[in-house]
């Protein structure tokens, strides 16, 4: 996983803490075709496998500017020792995030993607859309 800066040591109280903005997956990959440095995408999988858990934990699909990360899950900053008091919201890093999986082609960024587009068609825009749309074309 990336850390939120050089300043997020393991003795830090900052160590575990992933920016979704920092979910950058086609970076990731041109990163390794550059370097062809494996340790890219393993960056690129953990970081896309925590991204959509999150996703999974919020009813909108929304993820958070900050969360905190462990080996197998992530979690909500909610309660946290942050100082920022969006960390928990979707906010300037967050907004980032659909353009960044957009860009990308890898399976679990759509996968992402799919998940969210899937939340966002059970709201009533989508319904009454889909519905309008039905209704004008017959």
């Amino acid at each position: 996983m990336l850390t939120v800066g050089n300043w997020a040591t393991p003795e830090s109280n900052s160590a575990n803490l992933m920016r979704s903005s920092d979910v950058m997956p086609t970076a990731f990959e041109q990163f390794y075709d550059f370097s062809h440095n494996r340790q890219w995408l393993v960056i690129k999988t953990k970081m896309l496998n925590r991204l959509f858990q999150l996703s999974k934990q919020h009813k909108s699909g929304l993820v958070p500017d900050f969360s905190w990360v462990t080996q197998h899950n992530a979690s909500s900053v909610k309660g946290a020792h942050i100082t920022n008091k969006y960390a928990n919201d979707y906010y300037y890093n967050a907004c980032r995030v659909p353009m960044l999986l957009a860009q990308s082609h890898d399976p679990l960024a759509q996968k992402n993607i799919d998940f969210n587009v899937a939340l966002f068609c059970q709201a009533s825009y989508c319904h009454s859309r889909i519905y309008y749309e039905r209704q004008t074309t017959q």
